[in-house]
This record gives structure tokens, sequence and C-alpha cells, in this order.
């Protein structure tokens, strides 16, 4: 019989779907991928992104990430990657919207690999290469509808091919088995999809020809596009080509329609051909692949789609098919199943469709013998180890990644950092003593900005802010009665509604949480509006105990909502008593590429905060603005700027950003991304900037030729995202604290000064996409060996018996009797967290080898007991390695197993 409180969670359960708690699914949107295999051996990833990930690269099978960089890629945005093999001369060659690179795989050094190609017609949407090495072209169409050859002799591109017409969609390929030396016919064949089009070349592009089948020009998105292009791998003696198209059907539910052509006659004509039984198909044909025979001894085709399969399309939205016939029938082969994890049933993706745009088949090139495939697309990258028929999934973007940081000193004079992380919640680490705490308080695992207040040795206050809320967190000294998370929409959700996703927070510099002369509790922070470039942006003048809107352009009545900030900025100057017309406050706008400043619309006492832009047009979008800590009026009303490639100093001439000067320093040559001026700027003059790929740099603004200089020595290969600076900054103490992909660092701006890595104490929620849901014994499964979705229990849904909430907002769950799951990774210690109580089962936890799979550690636990609590079952590793973790689950009827994320101590 079961207990009454296991009644009620039965009937809890009942009901899941009517929950409406935001869960946000974490996501790296990916455009391209490649393999290569080195001259000793190693086997290469290399994987084209945008945002925080853009180009990475991974030798063990994308457990673990590297950056690449240099040569000023990360001013580009990649578009596609692909393997150039020549022995030790073996190289990748990746297109961007600023030309083409090379990433040597022996050296690890990126160059600028453009000759050729005039200024202003590198806009470059697609790449191919020939598998014959580099004594073969390349060829690359550019988004003005102009084709290049690449020669490698002279290593230059020459324009083949200028249609005059602009195609964001344009797609090339050529022969794999292209011979240099054959002449025209088979082995010099080359094709375009540009503008609806099909261009093909028989004699290495000196010669094009439109195919008859496809002469109509696409004038609009509503008409067809050719999205796809490949030649058979045995072209010479099939003569096969497949062609996909797509065109815009809003109406429909994947938002636009597919088709795919066949040629076997070696261009000569095409056939539509049916897929499944329909030749109109449900969203367009993105990518068609062609592979050599594989292990199973089938020479095959691939292709995908446009639209991502999900749960409620499931009978119609399919994974990757797979032909083996040269293009006549296709079968997904049942790994459609393998995608609709999303991470639960009708759990959608965090990537709207607007971003599904580019995707990317790749083979390896060893798939004659491990049958393995790649794919690159917005909702992330995936790999299958048996020729297409199951698909798992990498995870980029670390949960320990540290995207907001802020330094402070606690009441016993010891140095911390609190870090807002990716997957993680918030971090504290206390650099003086070398120890981390993970602080699961807030229920948003994803978070972006974070500050310390500038006397947090006295007030205790921390503040971050993330997916859904703005969190502030009190610490001793301050009064027991107000310790602990404090979040905004629960205090304000009735007056003002949800905060949104916050994507920046800035405390006045002369803020302080305790009443001390001089100083006050001025904050402002902003969040994007749903997914708009509108933004939601508040301040409060009084420490979080009263709010007010600024969230709108001045002049309009409130009519016009200002855009969302990515960096805000408060002047010391700012006057919190008399709320001037103008306030010098600063916004920085990323996707409307503007700086903006903040005004005082109403009067002093009923102020209305409105914004205004000032009277400069940045070049490229803004990445921060950071007030001058000499900020004064009249004659030092001084606002710093980066944008994607440069820094800027903006000086007030009036009185109302009206007339600005502005210089310009030196160019970034890695992005930048985060600004930050240290406390003794009076006495010693530097500007601090955080890159993507390149660490930590300064530029001395009054020197006679400023120049930009790395920070310290040693900063990792991996990307930063963040850096803040001890409070007393100074002669006697030059530390840094840097956050980005793999944590904090520590750093100290003398010379020869190594950079450190702090110790992480961190996690990984339920919805992490590396990890894989299995229910083997679910009747509901259609195939047991293939991943199958958990249930989903959000936060709201529990009943406040219940005396935790879930770490993320979520846990997963299921009922099934042998269900497990399982987590590739590279690391150490861990630990799982789930819910021990009346009618919770039995687990065992396994460490798997990577590579064989034997059972490497086990550890078993019963969750059954007498009151439900969180607990978390350790394991212990020895040294970080390659692993496995599975999580089996022995249940009995009316048994539940709940699993809230793992915490890691690597």
């Amino acid at each position: 019989m079961l207990s009454m409180s296991s009644m009620l969670l039965l009937a809890l359960l009942g009901a899941l779907n009517s929950g409406s708690g935001a869960v946000h699914t974490p996501h790296a949107e990916c455009s391209g991928v490649a393999i290569g295999i080195r001259s000793d051996g190693a086997r290469e990833v290399v994987l084209a992104s945008r945002n925080e990930t853009n180009i990475l690269h991974s030798f063990d099978e994308g457990l673990t990430w590297q950056v690449v960089t240099g040569s000023g890629i990360e001013q580009s945005f990649p578009t596609r990657i692909s393997w150039f093999p020549n022995g030790n001369q073996s190289a990748f060659l990746i297109s961007t919207d600023r030309g083409i690179y090379r990433y040597d795989a022996e050296s690890q050094v990126i160059t600028t690999y453009s000759t050729g190609m005039p200024s202003g017609e590198d806009d470059l949407v697609d790449l191919e290469t020939a598998d014959g090495g580099q004594s073969n072209p390349a060829i690359a169409v550019n988004s003005f509808g102009a084709v290049y050859i690449l020669d490698p002799g002279t290593q230059t591109w020459s324009k083949v091919l200028d249609t005059g017409e602009e195609d964001r969609n344009a797609v090339v390929a050529m022969v794999r088995d292209y011979d240099v030396n054959a002449g025209p016919g088979a082995q010099q064949t080359m094709a375009a999809g540009i503008n609806g089009r099909l261009y093909l070349s028989t004699d290495g592009g000196q010669n094009w020809t439109i195919q008859p089948d496809f002469t109509v020009a696409a004038n609009d998105n509503s008409d067809w596009h050719i999205t796809a292009v490949d030649f058979a791998f045995d072209y010479a003696t099939s003569g096969e080509i497949l062609v996909g198209r797509g065109r815009e059907a809003p109406a429909l539910f994947a938002g636009d329609q597919g088709e795919l052509y066949r040629s076997a006659d070696f261009g000569a004509s095409f056939s539509k051909q049916t897929v499944l039984g329909e030749d109109l198909l449900f969203s367009s044909v993105q990518e068609v692949l062609s592979t050599p025979m594989g292990p199973s001894g089938e020479v095959s085709w691939y292709l995908s789609f446009h639209f991502f399969p999900e749960r409620a399309y499931a009978t119609r939205v399919l994974g990757v098919l797979r032909s083996d016939d040269g293009g006549q029938s296709w079968d997904d082969m049942g790994n459609t199943q393998d995608f609709l994890q999303e991470f639960a049933p009708n759990e959608r993706t965090a990537v709207g469709r607007e971003y599904r745009g580019m995707l990317t088949l790749c083979a390896d090139p060893l798939y004659p013998i491990n049958g393995e495939i790649w794919m690159a697309r917005s909702e992330g990258v995936y790999f299958s180890k048996n020729e297409g028929e199951h698909w798992g999934r990498r995870q980029l973007r670390p949960s320990k990644q540290v995207r907001g940081v802020g330094v402070g000193y606690d009441a016993n004079g010891d140095l911390f950092a609190y870090a807002a992380t990716y997957g993680s919640a918030n971090v504290r680490v206390n650099v003086s003593q070398q120890m981390a705490e993970w602080i699961p308080g807030s229920e948003m695992a994803f978070q972006l900005p974070a500050v310390v207040s500038p006397r947090s040795f006295r007030d205790g206050i921390m503040i971050s802010g993330g997916q859904a809320d703005l969190v502030a967190r009190v610490e001793d000294p301050a009064p027991s009665k107000i310790q602990g998370f404090w979040s905004v929409n629960s205090l304000y959700k009735s007056s003002m509604g949800e905060t949104g996703y916050v994507r920046t927070l800035e405390l006045s510099p002369n803020f302080s949480g305790v009443d001390v002369a001089g100083t006050n509790k001025v904050l402002i922070w902003s969040a994007r509006l749903k997914n708009s470039t509108s933004g939601e942006t508040r301040i409060s003048l009084d420490g979080l105990r009263t709010l007010d809107q600024a969230s709108f352009v001045a002049g309009t009545a409130g009519a016009d909502r200002a855009p969302w900030m990515k960096s805000l900025s408060i002047s010391p100057t700012f006057d919190v008593v008399n709320l001037p017309p103008v306030l010098d406050v600063f916004g920085g706008a990323y996707i409307a590429e503007r700086v903006l400043h903040l005004l005082n619309t109403g009067t002093q006492a009923d102020p209305v905060f409105e914004w205004e832009l000032v009277n400069w047009t940045p070049p490229a979008r803004v990445q921060a603005v950071h007030a001058d800590p000499r900020f004064n009026r009249p004659n030092g009303a001084v606002l710093w700027v980066i944008t994607t490639e440069g820094l800027y100093a903006l000086r007030d001439l009036s009185t109302d950003w009206s007339n600005v000067e502005v210089t310009e320093y030196p160019k970034f040559e890695n992005l930048p991304l985060a600004l930050e001026l240290p406390p003794d700027m009076a006495t010693r003059p530097m500007v601090y900037v955080m890159t993507w790929g390149g660490g930590l740099l300064k530029l001395d603004p009054d020197a006679v030729a400023p120049q930009w200089d790395e920070v310290g020595v040693g900063f990792p290969a991996e990307w930063g995202n963040c850096f803040d600076f001890a409070p007393d900054f100074g002669p006697n103490n030059r530390s840094i604290i840097a956050g980005g992909q793999n944590g904090l660092l520590y750093g100290r701006d003398v010379p020869g000064a190594q950079w450190e890595r702090l110790p992480m104490d961190y996690a990984t929620d339920n919805q992490n996409p590396g990890i894989g849901f299995f229910e083997p014994n679910n009747p509901a499964n259609p195939d047991p060996d293939r991943r199958w979705g958990w249930d989903l229990l959000k936060n709201n849904q529990l009943p406040p018996t219940i005396p935790f909430e879930f770490f993320g907002g979520s846990a997963t769950y299921t009922t099934s009797d042998g269900a497990y799951l399982e987590f590739p990774r590279y690391g150490g210690s861990f630990g799982i967290r789930t819910v021990a109580g009346p009618a919770m089962g039995f687990i065992t936890i396994q460490m798997l080898d990577y590579q064989s799979g034997a059972v490497l550690q086990t550890v078993q636990q019963e969750l059954n007991a007498a009151n439900y609590s969180i607990v978390e079952v350790p394991m212990t590793v020895a040294n970080p390695q390659q692993m496995v973790i599975r999580v089996t689950v022995d249940l009995d009827p009316n048994e539940w197993f709940f699993f809230d994320g793992f915490r890691f101590l690597d």
C-alpha cells in the first residue's frame, strides 16, 4: 500500500503537462564540421559555430574542446569547413563572411587564405574540396553568386563564374576523385546552385552551363532555391548527382517545403524523387552527402532537413535519412527517435527556427573502417558511429563556463570571486584560501552577469542575473534575517511582471548595502524581451526596495521600446538625490549597434527614465561600454566603448551627448567581449579587454603609439568571457580574476606572472545536451536500444509539503524499471543529485571506460527513505580521465527515480 505522501506524488506526476515553469534548453548553434587525420595519426574534429563557440577543435571526439584562433578569424562568421588532406601539409579550409582561412593541422596555425578575392567579394557561403589532396583545387561561392576556384600551386583564387545574383543559400560541390590531369569529363566536374539555377562545369570551372531542369530564377524566398548538391562518391562510373531544394511555406508547421532531384546520367537530366512516399517534402533538404563503402559494405547517401525533429510531428519530421541505392529510396533506420529527446516529451529546443539555416554532414576520413559521420546544425553537434543508424550528441559549452564574475573582499579580508555560469548557477571561490563552493540556491542554472558590491566586506552583497530573473545573495556580515537568495521576480512580479533573460547588470561605483556617507544603492539591469531586439530594462535607486522602468525611448510617450542592452555603465557622478535630466548612465545595444544614455524626463520627485541615442554611429556591433572612473563635467565626460572590431573613447563636448569627440584606438585581431577600467586610472591610465581566444589584453591610451599587449603569461587555449579586478587593484596588488570556458583563472598584471587555474565546484542540471536517457522496458518505446526522453517535473509543480526545489527549475524522472542514463565526459570525481524518500528506487552508478565500455567503478545506493530530500551519491575518481557515466535504476511497481543533475569536483 502506498503512503499518503507517495499517493500525493503519484497524483502530481499524473498532471505533469499542466506546469508552465520556464525551463532553459542549453544550445550552441553550429554551421560546419570537418574531420582530419594528421600525419602522426591524430584524429582532429574542427567545428564552426558562432556566438560563444566560434571555431573549436577536439582530439578526443568532442569530450573536450579548445579554441582555434588567429589572423582575425574571430571577427568573422564561419560558414563551412572542409578537410584538405596532403600528408604533413594537410589543412582545414574555413569559409567565412570575410574570406577563406587555412588552419594548418600540423602547426595548428591559422592564416588568411583569400589571395585573389577582391575586397567586398569575400562574403563566402559555401566551400568544397576534393579528397585527392592539395594538388587538386577547392571551390567556393560568395553571397553575390560568384564562384571561385583555388589554384593550390599558387595558392590563389580565381573567379570562374559570376552570375550577378545574390543568394545567401548558394551551394557548391566537386567530385571527390577530382583529377587535375584527367582532362574535361567526369573527374573534373563541379556544380553550383545559385538563386534556383544549377550550374555545371566539366572542365574544372573554365566553362559553365545552366542545367536545363533548373533554369528558373528564385525571385524571393517563396520560390524554389537549391539548398544542397553533391556528387556520388563513385561519380565517374555511376553518374549520380543529388540536388536538394527548399522554399518558404509559412502556413506549414515546418515553415518551409523541400524537394529532392536525382541524375544518373552525369547531370544530363534530373527526375524528382519520392522520399518515404512523398515528392513534396515537409521541409527543405538542407544537406545531401555521398560516402564511400562503409563497414556494412554499402555505398550510401545521407540527407538531412531544415526542420528539427520533434514529437508533435514525429510521423513526418524525420532525423537523418540514408539511401543505399543511389538516392532512389530512403530510410531513417529509426534514428528519428534519437533526436526527439530535446530533452523530454514536448520540450522544444531554445533555438528559434530562423537560426536553423546552416547544417553540415561530414564523413570521417576513416569512414570505410569506422562508419562514423558527424552533423553540425543550429541545435548543436551530433555524431553516429554506425553509418547513421544511431546518433548521439556532444556538449559544447561546459557547465563550468563562467560568463560573469564579480570580485571582492569578505569580512575576513579574503579575496573572493562570485561567478555566474552557463549551467551551474553560481560558484563562489575564496581565492585567498583556494577553496570553491557551488551555490545552487538560485533556481537558475544558466546565468550571465554577476557583480559584487564594492563594499562586500561590510554588506556581503552579490547579485547575478540569468535565464529568468535577477537574484541578490547576501552573506555575512549582514543581519541573518536577510541572508540567502532574494529573487526580484518573486518580490515584484505582481507589479512589474517577469524580469526576462538578464543580459547585463551594473552597480553604481559608489554602491553600498549599508549606509555610508558618499555612497548610494543604485543598480540597473537589462533583459531581452522574449526573442526580440527590444529590452526590459529596470533601475533601482534604493537597493531593490523599489524599481523603476527604464525600457522606453525618450519622446515616444512610452510607445517605443529601447533595445536590450548588452552592457550598462553608471558614471561615478550619478546624482541620485537631484536626478537631473542627463543622468550619465550608459547602455550598449549589441543588436541595434548603438550607444545610448539615460534621461530623466520626469521630475526629481517623480522620475521617468528613458533612453536617448548618443550622437555617434558605431562602425560595428557594440560589445561593452564603460564610463571613465575619472568621469566629471564639464571637461572629463568620457565614455569608453568596444565594438566587435575596436576601442573608442567618446568625450561629450556638449551637456547631452549631442556633440561627441571620438578617439579611435588600434583594432582587435581577436574578438573583444568585455571591457573594464581599473580603479587607479587617474595615476596609471590603462584599458583592459577580454577577448574570445586571445586572453586578456591591455592598452595605454596615453602612449605615443598605443598598442594591445597581453596581460600575464600562459592564458590557456580556451575562450574567455569576463574578468574583474581586485577592489584594491593598484601598485601593491595587480590581481585579476578571469572567467571563461573552463571556469576561473587568477592572474596578475606584472611582468612574467603566470595565469593560474582556480578550483571549481560546479554542477550540470538535467537539461545538459550531452546526457542520453533510455527506457528500454517502457512499452511505449518503439526501439529499446535508442534514447527515450524521460518526463519532466518542474519546481512550480511541487506541492508545498515538499521541502526542496530542484536545481535549474526541474528534474527528469522515470518510473520504468531498468531505465538508465549515460553521460560521456572527461573529468574526475562526481556525484549524482537525486531524491531520497518514500517510493524512491535503487540505483547503480557505473564509470565505464570511454573506448571499451569496460566497467571501471561501481557505486550502488538505496533511495527509499522516510522523508523526501535531495541527496548526492558520490563516486571518487583518482585521476581525471575519459569516461562514460551510467546510472541504472532498479524500480519496483509505483517507484520513481528523479535525476537532478551531476555535481563535479574536477
